[in-house]
């Protein structure tokens, strides 16, 4: 049977219950006209030094009892969760009544709502122990109503704050175990009822035995020596200590066989029992209740001093006296509080610490500050403190805590409760305003600023500029900036007015290392230059690209302060950086940056020609190539989610890539390309079909090339002639490309037989001419290559290629002059012409060696796994080197060169029709 339950009464039979959006409405009949009253529970004051601290609180009983607070006409049961959402009674137009919350765990078989309160059975819990000892933790409220004439009333957050005191016993000559020791605690009375509406407590007159076999790890440390728990119990104590409830008690240790350890007697009222305290008796000595210091509005008093130099905050004279004057001590003070502090929401500035300096809360509250409690501060270490009702308003950086933070600082075990942070011409956080450098923009300066164990509850945070759950803003300048909110920080009830903050789960990018929950939404409101290094619960959160918002060009950061070189830290940077300059002379990658370019729905737009991959999207973030970079350095960092589609750039422009081009000399390395894709509609231009693409870059040319350590993975290419896995095509001067690889990319083309492109060359009076169509030239890594090459250490892995090749064409001869005339005869009866189709490989499409004396390609450790799969359309070519689709040089126009592949001298394609060539 449940603990609390329903009053069995006429008048209970009579109620009728009307739902509403948050909660079951109770409607007591009798007359009047009925109205919705709606309360709002909040729990406070859960960051105490009690064990457990309520963590079983699931449930809210709410008790409606007449004016008098005498006579209980009913209860009603519902979940914490919901509850917290809003409690909706249905109550009778000019009545008064006493409402009672009391939240509780709903396992608990103690408590039980009566007529004059809440009465408590401890029989179940005898022998329980510890873990049973929790759900007698709970925490209650009152308020009292006259119902007026509006239909709905919202009363507003009811705070509800634990009416118990915890007693523990504990011992520091023996550490029990369970199975090895048990404890009993015989009290010599014991409250068993508590009047909520009035806070007294009844007592009984005869005594209860508790027995403990089960014991906490957790050690108590007081003064240097470790105690360890041998006993925990909750009782009622009063709402005011005069007069007070005491208790006496005889504690028994014994090992587990009933042999007795240690025996300890307190007379009655030894143990005075104080609302939402703990009281431990050590050994025979037991510690007084914690009491507040309540402050008077003028007294100021220097804090003295510690053995180890550390101001103590005892008095809330000193928390004044801080305000004033704290700046004026010295760098790196520690300070630590003793006891409760309660400001009485008079007015006073925040507590000024100068820099480095270190608050030890000592597990104390400051309660009712009507300011930030630091204000502005520089470099701070805060620790186990608890801040309850603190109101922060203005016109600029705000926060609870902190309004701006400069420096490297932490927060260990703090706890905001019932607090606002409202500012009219700033950011807002619901602990700290702003978190930036000391000196902004010094990037010799590491930032680092943790939450650890922090909790909010109940907090509002409004700004003008940008809000957060506990961080309105912060800096970023660069990479060597940190913001990390441990795993067991929490935020509940915590409301963020017109916010949309980049670090939700929703923006999270791709590449971080782990997932992060929802939980974790918008507890950093939004950061400047988006270039920190930004944790929760151990995992990065780096905002993913939203396809717009780009660093402005003055706030790029220049590589060595040098013109035209740029770092990227962000896919805003790279944004930025584009809209600033097609051609940068260098860009170097200093993390990955994921730029969301298949949007919310997963997958890229790739129009309807590409029939294998065709997908209609509206949502995808195109990015614009660069024209060229002269050096490229990825930092072995990658691009995640890149979409580059010519069309949505220039309806004219036919290749594609992260770069379409190169000139002059170039270099690029260390770069990867993760999940991204390319797209070249077709064009044409001079009346052919034109569209070519690769990952990094469409067109190699210049006079020298460099490609290093170039990755891609999961990568798409989608264009209809040179297309490559990594570059279209291959053509400067002398290029080298080394232990570069393609993995699980896909290549697709297809065919077009809109027009054709005629091919023509003249040498020694011959005219050699034939079309083709557009279509191949398409190869895993290289779609077309040609010049002096060499490729060493390269690999295609696990690649699908499907793809329309165009077969060797015979050639139309024809001859001017005489001469020209016998040369054609003479080029027929060797067997020739024949003209080089555009072919398909897994590695390479085409090589073609034109340049002045034909030109060298050397390939050296160069492979294609067994998972790549090519299938090839009207490419009828049969090849001892299946990774090249075609090796060749055209007669009468280019020199023949050499093509070495893995060692082996390839034989190449030299137009005769009569010759079945290797190649």
């Amino acid at each position: 049977m449940k603990s609390i339950r329903y009053i069995q009464s006429t008048l209970i039979a009579l109620m009728v219950l009307v739902a509403t959006s948050c909660a079951d409405d109770i409607l007591p009949l009798g007359g009047g006209d009925e109205m919705v009253v709606t309360f709002r529970p909040t729990i406070s004051n859960t960051m105490t030094r009690a064990i457990g601290d309520g963590l079983k609180i699931d449930e809210l009983v709410v008790g409606v009892y007449s004016d008098s607070g005498e006579k209980l006409i009913f209860t009603q049961e519902m979940e914490w969760d919901e509850a917290k959402n809003g409690v909706n009674l249905t109550l009778i137009e000019g009545r008064t009544y006493n409402i009672l919350f009391w939240a509780q765990c709903s396992d608990n078989r103690a408590y039980e709502v009566t007529d004059n309160g809440i009465t408590v059975d401890y029989a179940d819990y005898l022998n329980g122990g510890f873990a049973k000892m929790e759900e007698l933790d709970a925490f209650c409220a009152t308020a009292t109503i006259e119902v007026g004439s509006q239909k709905i009333e919202d009363k507003g957050n009811i705070p509800l704050s634990r009416p118990l005191a915890q007693v523990n016993f504990a011992d520091d000559t023996t550490s029990p175990t369970q199975g090895s020791h048990k404890a009993v605690v015989t009290f010599t009375q014991v409250p068993t009822a508590f009047n909520p509406f009035t806070g007294t407590v009844t007592m009984s007159g005869a005594s209860c035995t508790f027995t403990f076999t089960d014991f906490p790890t957790e050690p108590l440390m007081v003064d240097g020596t470790e105690y360890h728990y041998v006993t925990d119990n909750y009782f009622f104590a009063p709402a005011s200590i005069d007069p007070p409830a005491s208790i006496g008690a005889t504690l028994n240790l014994q090992n587990i066989d009933g042999t007795s350890i240690k025996t300890v007697e307190l007379a009655d009222g030894a143990i005075a029992l104080e609302a939402n305290k703990k009281t431990n008796v050590l050994g025979s000595i037991v510690q007084q209740p914690e009491t507040w210091s309540v402050w008077d509005g003028e007294s100021k008093s220097q804090p003295t001093t510690d053995a180890q130099n550390r101001y103590i905050i005892d008095d809330a004279a000193d928390i004044a006296w801080l305000c004033e004057n704290g700046l004026g001590l010295n760098v790196n003070s520690s300070f630590l509080q003793t006891k409760d502090i309660d400001m009485s929401d008079k007015t006073i500035a925040s507590i000024k610490l100068p820099v480095g300096s270190t608050y030890d809360g000592g597990g104390k509250t400051i309660k009712n500050f009507a300011n930030s409690l630091f204000g502005d501060a520089t470099t701070l270490i805060v620790k186990d403190l608890t801040v309850e009702n603190i109101t922060v308003s203005g016109s600029t950086h705000i926060g609870t805590l902190v309004n701006t933070l400069k420096g490297s600082s932490s927060f260990t075990n703090v706890s905001v409760t019932n607090a606002s942070a409202t500012t009219t011409s700033g950011v807002a956080g619901g602990m700290v305003g702003y978190i930036i450098r000391t000196t902004e923009k010094d990037r010799n300066e590491t930032l680092n600023v943790s939450f650890t164990g922090c909790k909010l509850n109940s907090v509002s945070v409004s700004g003008s500029a940008s809000e957060g759950k506990f961080v309105g803003l912060l800096s970023g300048y660069d990479s060597n900036e940190s913001l990390s909110f441990d795993a067991e920080c929490d935020a509940t009830e915590v409301s963020v007015s017109d916010y949309t903050s980049v670090y939700t789960k929703a923006n999270n990018s791709a590449w971080v290392n782990g997932d992060v929950t929802n939980k974790y939404d918008g507890w950093l409101g939004h950061e400047t230059y988006r270039r920190a290094k930004v944790t929760f619960g151990g995992v990065r959160m780096a905002p993913r690209w939203d396809g717009t918002t780009a660093t402005a060009k003055a706030d790029l950061l220049l590589y060595n302060g040098e013109s035209n070189k740029y770092e990227v830290h962000s896919p805003f940077d790279l944004a930025g950086v584009r809209n600033a300059t097609a051609s940068p002379a260098a860009l170097y990658l200093m993390e990955n940056v994921d730029m969301y370019g298949q949007g919310a729905d997963g997958k890229y737009n790739v129009p309807s020609n590409w029939t294998q991959s065709a997908y209609a999207s509206d949502d995808d973030k195109y990015f614009k190539s660069f024209s060229t970079i002269a050096y490229l350095d990825g930092g072995n960092y990658g691009i995640y989610n890149l979409s580059i589609n010519t069309q949505k750039v220039s309806t004219s422009l036919y290749y594609g890539g992260f770069i379409q081009s190169s000139s002059g000399t170039t270099t690029h390395k260390n770069i990867k390309f993760h999940n991204s894709c390319v797209v070249v509609p077709l064009v044409v231009a001079s009346n052919e079909d034109k569209g070519s693409a690769g990952m990094l870059i469409s067109n190699i040319a210049g006079t020298s090339y460099t490609m290093e350590n170039v990755h891609t993975y999961g990568c798409k290419i989608f264009a209809l002639q040179k297309v490559g896995g990594i570059a279209a095509r291959v053509a400067a001067t002398n290029t080298t490309v080394s232990n570069c690889s393609v993995n699980n990319g896909y290549i697709e083309n297809y065919e077009c037989k809109d027009h054709k492109e005629n091919f023509s060359k003249t040498a020694s009076g011959v005219t050699v001419s034939g079309s083709f169509y557009s279509h191949g030239e398409v190869g895993g890594m290289f779609g077309f290559v040609e010049q002096n090459t060499t490729i060493n250490n390269c690999q295609v892995n696990a690649t699908t290629i499907y793809a329309f090749g165009e077969d060797d064409l015979t050639a139309t001869l024809k001859g001017s002059g005489f001469t020209g005339n016998l040369a054609v005869i003479a080029l027929k009866g060797l067997g020739y012409y024949k003209i080089p189709g555009r072919h398909v490989g897994t590695f390479i499409g085409n090589i073609r060696t034109n340049a002045s004396g034909g030109g060298t390609i050397t390939m050296t450790n160069v492979s294609v796994d067994a998972n790549t799969k090519c299938t090839k359309q009207w490419d009828k070519h049969n090849n001892v080197c299946p990774t090249v689709g075609r090796a060749y040089f055209i007669a009468y126009g280019d020199d023949e060169g050499t093509v070495n592949y893995n060692g082996t001298k390839l034989k190449l394609m030299d137009c005769k029709t009569s010759q079945n060539r290797d190649q």
